[in-house]
């Protein structure tokens, strides 16, 4: 019988057919490209998707790959429904720039996350920000974070805000900034002209619904909240600032007294200014009288608007009064991070998350273990200062709080506190997960695998996450000694999560 050979358009057609049946395993499909060289260029265009995962590689690692003439990917035309121009840059460089520009354009997107830094400044993001934003009508979340200081940067604000004060895509509700040198008279305009065109066009009942604005270290580039009509954010439901400025507290919140949907206020850090000057420490007076103004005018809004607040993160101490105020039965807040200044309250029963940032006495957490160790709601806790004397406390407070399911240490402490307070959360029976900070002092890890053999006593503890700080050379992963755990991924030879 004499073998006929069939067209090559026919031998491509069954290729197609067999890479695009569900029934064939992935691995089977990349297994098509071994068949011969003519078809392995054939069987790379029909892989065309970039999967999700392929982006959080380190983009040297994917440029490698790309560059490897045994890689299949060589053309890829499908994208996830969000994408990240920064990770992106690697394929920008090895295909047709207008060919990507018209994947992206494809009305599909809904996410972007554009960072500018020194690798993607030949990125010309003036010819991508209009068309992305015209082109995907479901377009809910943009994200900006520039990296480098110069006039690019500049550039690069002013090609986001015409966009998107001249499309009629109205359905972009998260807007994230954090951004080196911040023209920030331009932005505030930008974000005031902005809303006031959601507000005329489409009658207040679409815009803006998450803002976060951070700026980065260094006087002059802070964002001046005052500046922004913030009561014109009809539909703003959570608000996010670090690292800006708030000159008159009574005004800001007047205005955030305006925003009826408001759930989520975070200012993890303000800057304070004395006539428009930064501060050295002779002006420390006119700090402690600023905390108290924007504590007091932080007091006053809660009880102007009760059952508002879900989750509240402020950025100076509190003290017993406002503490007071949000452990009512006139406050809901579910979610709070805080410094406690001096005393200390019974929380209500509406708070399930509760983090003590840096600063507290040992007075305060102690309190708060007293007056919260009986019928407690807190599910979450995460805490910066456990001092020796302080784990009795945390522990009584650990073995009666039923509803504790995760505990997040933000401090390293010795195997025998920690041997404590894993017994007081046995004795629970309730925590799930748990973060631990190890200082280690041996390089065959025994600090570590102490601790573990405590954790693995515990039994309803299934996740973990750990923090190790080794201070020796030939670090080992297998110098881990669990009988209960299995690592499930690591950052840095130091931030290791593992699963029961």
């Amino acid at each position: 019988m004499k073998n006929i050979l069939l067209p090559l358009y026919l031998q491509q057609k069954i290729i197609k057919f067999c890479f695009f049946d569900e029934v064939n395993s992935f691995k089977w499909k990349l297994s098509l490209c071994l068949l011969s060289k003519k078809h392995f260029e054939y069987v790379s265009k029909c892989f065309t998707k970039i999967n999700s995962l392929i982006l959080t590689i380190d983009p040297n690692i994917v440029i490698d790959k790309l560059k490897n003439p045994y890689c299949p990917l060589k053309y890829p035309i499908l994208l996830n429904k969000s994408f990240s121009i920064d990770s992106l840059y690697s394929y920008v460089r090895h295909y047709y720039f207008p060919k990507l520009l018209s994947i992206l354009g494809d009305g599909n997107l809904n996410s972007i996350n554009l960072t500018m830094d020194g690798s993607t400044s030949s990125i010309p993001i003036s010819s991508v920000l209009p068309k992305l934003i015209e082109s995907n009508k479901d377009l809910q979340s943009i994200k900006l974070n520039s990296k480098i200081s110069n006039n690019l940067t500049l550039d690069f604000q002013n090609n986001l805000y015409k966009p998107l004060l001249e499309t009629n895509n109205n359905s972009i509700k998260n807007i994230s900034l954090n951004m080196v040198d911040l023209d920030v008279f331009q932005f505030s305009k930008f974000l005031n002209d902005y809303q006031n065109k959601t507000n005329v066009y489409y009658s207040g009942n679409d815009g803006i619904e998450k803002l976060k604005l951070h700026s980065y270290q260094g006087f002059g580039n802070q964002i001046k909240l005052d500046q922004i009509q913030i009561n014109l954010f009809s539909n703003i439901k959570s608000l996010n600032f670090s690292n800006t400025i708030i000159e008159t507290p009574s005004i800001f919140f007047q205005k955030l007294s305006f925003l009826k949907n408001l759930k989520s206020l975070v200012i993890p850090f303000l800057t304070i200014i004395n006539n428009n000057t930064s501060l050295t420490i002779s002006d420390s007076e006119f700090i402690q009288d600023y905390q108290i103004v924007f504590n007091k005018s932080l007091l006053n809004y809660l009880k102007v608007n009760p059952l508002k607040l879900e989750k509240l993160e402020t950025p100076f101490p509190l003290d017993f009064e406002i503490l007071k105020e949000i452990s009512s039965n006139d406050q809901m807040i579910t979610n709070l991070t805080f410094t406690p200044k001096n005393e200390m309250v019974s929380f209500n029963s509406y708070l399930k998350k509760l983090v003590l940032k840096l600063g507290y006495s040992n007075q305060s957490f102690q309190d708060f273990c007293k007056l919260n160790k009986q019928q407690s709601t807190i599910n979450f806790i995460e805490i910066n200062n456990c001092s020796n004397e302080l784990v009795p406390f945390f522990c009584d407070f650990i073995k009666n709080n039923k509803n504790l399911s995760t505990v997040n240490f933000n401090q390293s402490l010795n195997y025998q506190d920690y041997q404590k307070i894993l017994e007081s959360m046995n004795f629970n029976g309730s925590v799930e997960n748990v973060s631990l900070i190890i200082s280690e002092n041996s390089p065959q890890l025994d600090n570590t695998n102490t601790i573990f053999n405590f954790i693995d006593n515990c039994s309803s503890i299934s996740n973990l996450k750990l923090t190790l700080y080794f201070y020796f050379q030939g670090f080992k992963l297998s110098l881990i000694d669990s009988k209960k755990f299995n690592l499930i991924s690591i950052e840095d030879y130091k931030l290791l999560f593992f699963k029961n």
